[in-house]
């Protein structure tokens, strides 16, 4: 008979993030790998925040990708992914991100 470890998720997904407009963020990541997750992956959680206002959302997907629109132009965003399970939530990849004011691409 086989156990399953229940537990938090023991890595981060690596993230990607794409300004898409000078208004909106494009982040996209992997699913972490099966002898990482501790269990069945319920989804991630993404926090947010505005570097000079201190604002911060958060959202929770099942997807590995989210389209951030609303943002303000030319602004600079901390982000934070973390996968969890029924358990907990595992290790947060984080970096930041800056909308453009023209609409040009800038990849993170």
């Amino acid at each position: 008979m086989f156990s399953v470890v229940r537990a938090a998720p023991a890595a981060s997904p690596t993230v990607t993030a794409v300004n898409t407009t000078s208004t909106s963020l494009y982040l996209q990541w992997n699913q972490l790998p099966i002898e990482q997750r501790n269990g069945v992956i319920r989804g991630y959680s993404i926090q947010l925040r505005h570097t000079r206002t201190g604002i911060t959302t958060i959202h929770n997907t099942t997807e590995t990708s989210l389209q951030l629109m609303n943002l303000k132009p030319y602004s600079m965003y901390e982000y934070a992914i973390a996968a969890y399970t029924s358990v907990g939530q595992g290790p947060t990849a984080s970096s930041q991100a800056r909308t453009d004011e023209d609409g040009r691409s800038y990849c993170a």
